[in-house]
């Protein structure tokens, strides 16, 4: 998948959808304040949206 994502990265700004960026603060598997804040501005009509206490995969319930 990386990869790809690196291949595609340069048409990210081509994008005519809206894109919704969700990221759990807590992520250990990427800084989210650098590559998703990244994609963030490289996509026109882009939301980012951080959530607390959350990482990597948000759609699970954050383990405490």
């Amino acid at each position: 998948m990386i990869p790809d994502a690196f291949m595609l990265r340069n048409q990210y700004a081509d994008l005519k959808m809206l894109v919704v960026i969700i990221a759990g603060e807590q992520d250990k598997l990427i800084d989210i304040d650098t590559q998703s804040a990244r994609l963030h501005s490289d996509v026109t009509q882009c939301k980012f949206q951080k959530v607390a206490a959350n990482g990597h995969m948000i759609q699970l319930p954050p383990i405490r």
